[in-house]
C-alpha cells in the first residue's frame, strides 16, 4: 500500500488545530492591523478619507492572500491518495467522509469537518489503509497543471456508482512524481490526443470585455468627467458587477480544468 500524504502530516502535524489557529490568527491580525493604522493615522494628524481607503484595500489584500495560502495548505493536508496492491488508484478528501452531522452555523460546521478530518487521518497514518467513502480513479479526462497544483476531471467510483467528478492535486507531496505517473497511466490515449476546446477562455475574454466597456462609461458619465450622460452611470456600474462575477466564475472554471 503506497500512500501520499502531506509531509507535515505524516510529520505528526495536527491539521485541525493548524487550520483553525491560523483562521483565528488571520482574523485577529486584520483587527490588529486596522486598529493601529487608525490610531497611527489620528496621532499623525493625516487625512482619514485618504489614508482609511488606502489601509481598507492594503488590510484586505493581505489577508485575502493568507488565507488563500491557508486554504491551500489545508487541502493539502486534508487530501490523500492511495495505491493498493491490485493497482487501484484511491483518493479521498478527509473533510467530506464524514457528511452526516448536523451542525447549526457555517463556522461550527466547518471546525467540526476539520475535526472529522484530523481523526480519520490519524487512523490512515496509524493503520495504513484505504477509508470507506475514499474514490476509486478509474479514468483521468483532462489533466491541467496549474502553478500551486494539477486540476483533473475523472472518472470516479464510490459505492459501486461511477460518475465523473473533479479532483486537485497539490503540490508538495512527497514522492510526487510517482503519483502524477500514476494518473498519467489512467489518461486514455484518446484524451491525451483530443484537442478540446476550451470554453473559459471564450467566457473569459467576453465578460472582460464587458468590465472593461463598462468601467469605461462608468468613468466617462461620473459627474467628474460628464463627458456621457450621467444616466449612464447607475446601469454601466451594475454590468460592471456582472462582468467581474462572470470572469470570476470563468477563471475558476479554466483553472479546474471544466
Amino acid at each position: 500500500m503506497k500512500i501520499w500524504m502531506s509531509p507535515q502530516i505524516q510529520a505528526g502535524r495536527n491539521h485541525f488545530l493548524h487550520t483553525m489557529g491560523g483562521s483565528l490568527g488571520i482574523a485577529l491580525l486584520g483587527v490588529l492591523l486596522a486598529a493601529g493604522g487608525s490610531v497611527c493615522m489620528i496621532r499623525r494628524g493625516m487625512s482619514m478619507r485618504t489614508w482609511s481607503l488606502f489601509l481598507c484595500v492594503a488590510v484586505t489584500a493581505l489577508l485575502i492572500g493568507l488565507a488563500v495560502r491557508l486554504g491551500r495548505r489545508s487541502a493539502r493536508d486534508a487530501i490523500v491518495f492511495f495505491l493498493d496492491e491490485q493497482d487501484h488508484l484511491f483518493w479521498a478528501d478527509t473533510r467530506t467522509l464524514c457528511r452526516g452531522r448536523s451542525v447549526m452555523g457555517a463556522t461550527w460546521h466547518a471546525a467540526a469537518q476539520e475535526a472529522d478530518a484530523q481523526r480519520w487521518l490519524e487512523r490512515i497514518r496509524n493503520r495504513q489503509t484505504v477509508p470507506p467513502g475514499a474514490m476509486e480513479v478509474l479514468k483521468v479526462e483532462r489533466m491541467r497543471e496549474n502553478p500551486h497544483d494539477y486540476a483533473l476531471i475523472c472518472q470516479v467510483r464510490k459505492n459501486g456508482r461511477v460518475f465523473r467528478s473533479g479532483c486537485t492535486v497539490l503540490k508538495g507531496y512527497e514522492d510526487e512524481d510517482w503519483l502524477i505517473r500514476e494518473l498519467e497511466r489512467r489518461r486514455g490515449w484518446e484524451n491525451q490526443l483530443e484537442q478540446r476546446e476550451d470554453p473559459s477562455a471564450a467566457g473569459m475574454a467576453v465578460s472582460g470585455l464587458l468590465l472593461l466597456c463598462s468601467v469605461a462609461v462608468c468613468f466617462f458619465s461620473h459627474p467628474a468627467q460628464a463627458r456621457l450622460p450621467q444616466n449612464f452611470y447607475f446601469p454601466a456600474l451594475a454590468l460592471a458587477g456582472v462582468g467581474a462575477a462572470a470572469l470570476l466564475y470563468w477563471s475558476v472554471r479554466r483553472h479546474r480544468n471544466e
